[in-house]
């Protein structure tokens, strides 16, 4: 290898990294959770890269895969930030199933359709130029980006909400506990007066019939005294 390809070599190698650099610094800062897959090529890069500088006779070969390393960690960069968008619009959906989102979120739908637009690019969009591939799904992200802000306010707002609709559930539900226990009361109570009543009613039946056989007996009495006579 020349000098003067060696040098339009680096030339590259820094381009392509501070590109890198700069990508890692914009995904990485706002949403530290996300997994960069860019980092371990950036390591396997630079094992080539000081392979190249070590070794005279693999240059061509080392510095080719220095090259694929850094462009494919350039490429993550990118994947990496549509990657974390489709788990927080997932886990969006999951925690919000149970209400009617477009209640709250009018626009809801249209937001869906820029993450089903930005997933059917990734999953169509051939692959075999990637700069092309990066700057195409760039201009999708830049959709995304602005939504997903909303929706982290959204959840917030929703979360309230759902906490709002949890407690005025549980309050119906301990109103109706309550009303089932005292209605089971007033059921008891009713059936302890009615046998009550059918006590009293049975004890008057009773001494009314005892009534009645006293009379029958002292009529019959009286009636057997004046045959007597």
């Amino acid at each position: 290898m020349s000098v003067l390809e060696r040098n339009e070599l680096i030339n590259q190698l820094s381009e392509r990294v501070e590109m890198v650099e700069k990508r890692l610094s914009q995904v990485e800062r706002p949403y530290p959770v996300i997994h960069v897959p860019s980092l371990n090529e950036l390591r396997y890069a630079l094992v080539h890269l000081l392979r190249y500088l070590r070794d005279e006779t693999n240059q061509e070969k080392e510095a080719e895969n220095a090259f694929k390393h850094v462009r494919r960690a350039h490429y993550d960069c990118y994947e990496a930030e549509a990657l974390f968008y489709f788990k927080e619009i997932t886990q969006f959906e999951e925690t919000f199933k149970e209400i009617y989102i477009l209640k709250h979120i009018p626009e809801y739908l249209e937001w869906s359709f820029s993450y089903n637009d930005l997933r059917d690019f990734m999953q169509s969009f051939s692959k075999e130029d990637r700069d092309k591939y990066c700057d195409e799904l760039e201009q999708k992200l830049s959709n995304i980006r602005p939504i997903h802000s909303k929706l982290k306010t959204a959840r917030l707002e929703l979360l309230k909400y759902v906490e709002k609709l949890t407690e005025e559930n549980e309050k119906l539900l301990d109103d109706k506990l309550k009303a089932e226990e005292e209605l089971k009361i007033a059921r008891m109570t009713i059936d302890v007066r009615e046998k009550s009543l059918r006590q009293v009613k049975i004890s008057n039946i009773i001494a009314i019939s005892t009534a009645i056989l006293a009379a029958i007996t002292g009529i019959t009495g009286l009636l057997l005294s004046l045959s007597g006579k």
